[in-house]
């Protein structure tokens, strides 16, 4: 409503699969669109996504050298913020 045209981005360590410390736990809670980032990889978790639960590769060999995270799937099920 006060700014109907702006982008706010909070960027946060993680405590497992969520953000760490109460007022980055808070932000996640009323985010419209969270994007988890591990392993050269990008979850997006939203209502707004043509395909959810598909990772976005930032760097392909890079994402090739590490391992396959596991936890994604918990990560874009567990309803936090929906």
């Amino acid at each position: 409503e006060r700014h109907p045209k702006e982008l706010f981005i909070f960027i946060s360590h993680a405590e497992g699969l969520h953000p760490a410390g109460r007022s980055a736990r808070k932000v996640e809670y009323d985010a419209d669109v969270k994007i988890m980032v591990s392993c050269f990889k990008a979850w997006c978790k939203s209502r707004f996504m043509e395909r959810p639960g598909e990772p976005y590769v930032i760097w392909e060999e890079g994402a090739a050298k590490t391992l396959k995270d596991d936890n994604m799937e918990d990560y874009l099920n567990d309803g936090m913020g929906e």
